[in-house]
């Protein structure tokens, strides 16, 4: 695995204007491979979620990242759901103990599903550091995925630890991307947080777009415009899965209030997927395949 470069990292926040997108260009480029449809269908997980204000989009595009390098070393079978799991439960605690917080809105103390609220965001610094913590978060993050990885048990259960990785597949999305967005399940590291299926079901959709639109370029001055008017194309897709979440999960966003209860490791979350749970909701989301 490479050093992360400072420098690049910034240029790379700057360029795409989105947390989420930077890590898991960064980490993928640290970690020796890169996503380019990936790492572009990741920006709109920034803002926490959609600029939500939830969970920091720094570590859902770091679960991303977790999640690809999960796959080199284990393959697409149930011990690299589990590595992107246990990877995922890494990268929380340790932004959390870096940050001292997680969700956006607390980080940013900016509104950003409003207009003024991304002009506060930009002109008063908040832009700046948060750009900021990307540089200095990104080497940290690196170190808990490596450790994760390496530290993964071999023992883990054949039946579906993650509602994320279901989902996925229900979606038509690859081998790989369902074990990427693993990471994802339970709220984020099963911490019970925004919903980790609508994540997923918002990265597959904004990929797919970008997989068939390789002529749009990736320059500060696109990622503008999706930050400030929202006017891209794949958007309308991406509200359409939002209000049916909405109607799905009762106009819930948080795991803990949808599922009623938080989850004991991973394969307490397989059971409960096991017996049903969620079903409804991932059936819902899954509705427009791929």
């Amino acid at each position: 695995m490479e050093k992360i470069s400072s420098r690049e990292t910034s240029r790379i926040f700057m360029r795409s204007l989105s947390c989420s997108q930077a890590l898991i260009t960064v980490l993928d480029k640290a970690m020796g491979h890169e996503n380019e449809v990936g790492e572009r269908g990741a920006h709109p997980l920034a803002g926490g979620l959609m600029h939500m204000g939830y969970q920091c989009g720094m570590m859902w595009g770091a679960m991303l990242a977790a999640g690809s390098e999960a796959v080199r070393r284990f393959g697409t079978g149930p011990k690299a759901e589990a590595a992107a799991i246990a990877a995922s439960q890494a990268i929380l605690k340790s932004f959390q103990n870096y940050a001292g917080k997680v969700n956006c809105r607390e980080i940013t103390d900016s509104n950003l599903l409003v207009f003024f609220g991304r002009i506060k965001y930009m002109l008063t610094g908040k832009a700046v550091n948060c750009a900021r913590m990307a540089v200095k978060w990104s080497p940290l993050a690196l170190e808990a995925i490596k450790s994760a990885l390496e530290n993964v048990s071999g023992d883990v259960p054949d039946s579906p630890l993650s509602c994320t990785r279901s989902l996925a597949r229900k979606m038509g999305a690859s081998d790989e991307e369902a074990i990427m967005a693993a990471g994802f399940t339970g709220g984020i590291g099963l911490s019970g947080g925004a919903c980790g299926a609508l994540a997923a079901a918002i990265w597959i959709t904004t990929s797919k777009w970008y997989r068939q639109h390789p002529e749009v370029d990736d320059n500060f001055l696109c990622a503008l415009k999706h930050e400030f008017f929202h006017e891209v194309d794949f958007y309308p897709a991406i509200n359409s899965i939002k209000a049916k979440f909405q109607q799905a999960a009762n106009g819930k966003y948080l795991c803990g209030e949808i599922a009623g209860r938080k989850f004991d490791g991973a394969s307490d979350h397989a059971a409960f997927l096991s017996s049903g749970g969620c079903s409804a909701l991932i059936n819902a989301l899954a509705a427009d395949k791929l």
